[in-house]
């Protein structure tokens, strides 16, 4: 009995073999054998008039096999775009990774056109190829068209979030292009760094502090660098006409802004600019020794007069909150403007330092200030032919209507229709002209 089970337990894995293989049979060419003794070879058919016919071919057709070898260079092309926008950035500043950035994104570019023009059906491939021809062209400040390729991005993904955020910020960088007052600001930082590679720096000074003062128009994000590029200029054009103080005190005080500001950059054009600062920071530096020991009292020179009236500076602590390095920032500038006898200009910056600090531990420094360049203002103006000749520039304000807050001995001769007054208080503002009307306005 025995024998009689391992006799049916080979049959059954026997029969079960003969299954397997003709399931796979039913998929594959059949298979014959020449002998009892031969191999097994292909089965050839016999056609109907009794001849033979080649065999079917086996495996993939050429059609098929060049489809899967474009499918496989299309996803190779695509993963190269995708390694090349996540590359690691090498450099130590913002100007090096946003120029390697950019190139990254070009070579991202070539990826994923040649991805697409093996997979020209592939929604993912024509997304990042759109994504990424955005980012080049709002890089390259041609908003117009970043806004036209991230909309094209959206038609592949219409929910993707990093594409609906580089599309909100190519919207918003080509609405502040058409911005009258960012043309302005730059065209004035055109004409600055030609004035300054030209070493043209009473141009340079110029169009520095133009720029500065369309920054803080514009809303004042980032303004403490211009200010700090306009100090440069005020330093250079200082050591010019052989000013050494002057000169050393400025590039000082742009060179303690790249200090706090930059000091992890290790390469770039910023970089450049502190070893600039630096090497002209020295020379001036030597100058000024040069000239003491040339005086008779050297080394004990005798101490700079410094007229009453002269607007003064004040420590920038790093301790102080970022409305009192904003004023700082400002009281420089109004400094600045004083220096080339720019008074209007300067009230205007030691008005805005005063607003931003009212009653911080230099706020009577910024006071004092503003109540210099008003005496400057003042004492200015033109005297008048006789007591009741009215300024110039000002046109006949008609008896019916209200009278000016204060008299024309408190305010400064007009200019450009408005003028700078003080009330009984001590408390600046200004006035302009409307016709025959005479209005108060802020002096922003």
């Amino acid at each position: 009995m025995f024998g009689s089970i391992r006799t049916w337990l080979h049959a059954a894995i026997f029969l079960s073999a003969l299954i397997v293989l003709s399931h796979s049979a039913t998929a594959q060419t059949a298979h014959c054998f020449n002998n009892l003794s031969g191999p097994e070879v292909p089965c050839t058919p016999r056609s109907s008039g009794g001849g033979y016919v080649a065999p079917a071919p086996r495996g993939p057709s050429p059609a098929e096999l060049a489809r899967r070898r474009r499918h496989a260079a299309g996803i190779a092309a695509n993963k190269r775009g995708a390694a090349a926008l996540h590359r690691k950035l090498t450099g130590h500043d913002i100007s090096s990774r946003v120029g390697e950035m950019l190139r990254n994104y070009k070579e991202a570019i070539r990826d994923f056109e040649e991805a697409a023009r093996y997979l020209p059906n592939d929604a993912t491939i024509h997304l990042n190829l759109a994504n990424a021809r955005g980012m080049v062209a709002q890089f390259e400040g041609h908003y117009a068209d970043a806004v036209r390729n991230f909309e094209q991005a959206l038609r592949y993904s219409p929910h993707n979030s990093i594409v609906k955020g580089n599309l909100k910020q190519a919207k918003a960088a080509l609405a502040s292009s058409k911005d009258p007052n960012r043309i302005a600001h730059d065209e004035a930082l055109q004409k600055a760094q030609s004035a300054e590679k030209a070493q043209d720096w009473n141009s340079a000074v110029k169009y520095r502090q133009q720029v500065y003062r369309l920054c803080l128009s514009g809303g004042g994000h980032g303004c403490e660098m211009e200010s700090a590029f306009a100090q440069y200029a005020v330093g250079r054009q200082a050591i010019t006409n052989k000013n050494w103080d002057a000169g050393i005190k400025y590039l000082r005080a742009a060179l303690a802004y790249y200090n706090e500001t930059f000091a992890s950059v290790q390469s770039g054009p910023l970089k450049e600019w502190k070893t600039e600062i630096t090497t002209v920071l020295q020379i001036a530096e030597a100058q000024r020794r040069q000239a003491q020991a040339s005086n008779p009292n050297y080394p004990k020179p005798p101490p700079v007069y410094r007229d009453a009236d002269t607007p003064r500076d004040y420590p920038d602590f790093k301790t102080n909150t970022p409305a009192q390095h904003k004023a700082h920032e400002d009281n420089v500038m109004g400094n600045i403007w004083a220096q080339k006898g720019e008074w209007v200009d300067a009230m205007l910056g030691y008005q805005r330092a005063l607003d931003e600090d009212p009653d911080g531990p230099f706020a009577k420094v910024i006071k004092e200030n503003l109540d210099r360049a008003m005496k400057h203002l003042k004492a200015n103006q033109p005297k008048p032919a006789t007591a009741v000749a009215q300024p110039p520039a000002a046109k006949p304000i008609q008896a019916s209507q209200t009278k000016p807050e204060t008299a024309d001995s408190n305010c400064t001769r007009w200019s450009n229709g408005s003028r700078v007054c003080a009330d009984a208080g001590g408390h600046h503002y200004c006035e302009v002209q409307n016709g025959n009307s005479v209005s108060r306005v802020s002096c922003q």
